[in-house]
């Protein structure tokens, strides 16, 4: 079965991770409006814990801020649906796909990375979980060689296939290390309802070949990366998510 183009991946949800190096400050709930240009929906936040959460519409779905001590996540995640819609037509939540909305991010994540205020950063993640649309479990499993070096059975169940493959970055930061951890999987979705008699209905279920990335940087070093280089070691992360949703790990 031949690979699809990258374009037939439909998102889940994007993730950019910063880990500040011990002891850097500046956690900041506005970043959320200065990076997106509009105003967010909600914020919550602890003090005792010293985390917020600010979230509001953008573009395609929901951008989510999450500030915690020890690290700051952007997402985009899709929009909420009620449960009625979701029982009505039931498919894994999508903002779109994998070429029309990482731009969309991008821009997100590269002008937070831009900002003056932006902590000392010790360890930058990419992270995204893609799906592609199929028949059944088994039309997922047969999909599975063209990208994984493994075979499996079409009839089996619970296939989950895990690796890490550390490269060297290009970005520019001497010794740095990047781990490209992967899992590949064929999930299935199926929505259940309870009427007022109790019992349930369940329409048929949903398939998806499935692709989670994790692109990071190894904890090598107990220095900051250089503030002038965070955003060619993303647009190298994302470029190396890019790479494995098209060709895959085979033969790597």
């Amino acid at each position: 079965m031949p690979r699809f183009p990258p374009s037939d991946w439909l998102v889940e949800h994007f993730r950019l991770t910063a880990f500040p190096v011990p002891g850097a400050i500046a956690h900041s709930p506005e970043w959320w409006e200065a990076a997106s240009g509009a105003s967010p929906d909600e914020t919550t936040s602890n003090p005792k814990k010293g985390s917020s959460v600010v979230s509001g519409s953008f573009g395609p779905g929901k951008l989510v801020l999450r500030l915690e001590p020890d690290r700051v996540d952007w997402l985009l995640l899709p929009a909420d649906h009620s449960d009625a819609e979701a029982f009505m037509d039931p498919a894994f939540p999508s903002i779109g796909s994998l070429t029309e909305t990482l731009g969309t991010f991008s821009e997100i994540a590269e002008r937070w990375l831009e900002r003056d205020d932006v902590p000392e950063v010790g360890r930058l993640a990419f992270g995204a979980v893609l799906g592609h649309p199929e028949a059944d479990r088994r039309s997922g499993y047969l999909r599975l060689p063209d990208y994984v070096p493994v075979q499996v059975d079409p009839e089996s169940s619970e296939f989950l296939y895990q690796i890490n493959l550390p490269i060297t970055s290009t970005a520019g930061i001497n010794g740095l290390q990047i781990n490209r951890l992967t899992k590949w999987s064929v999930r299935a979705l199926k929505v259940l309802k309870i009427v007022s008699t109790g019992a349930t209905i369940a329409p048929e279920s949903a398939y998806t070949f499935s692709l989670e990335l994790d692109i990071n940087t190894a904890p090598t070093s107990a220095d900051p990366l250089p503030k002038a280089r965070l955003v060619a070691l993303y647009q190298e992360l994302t470029n190396l998510g890019r790479q494995i949703a098209t060709e895959g790990i085979v033969g790597q």
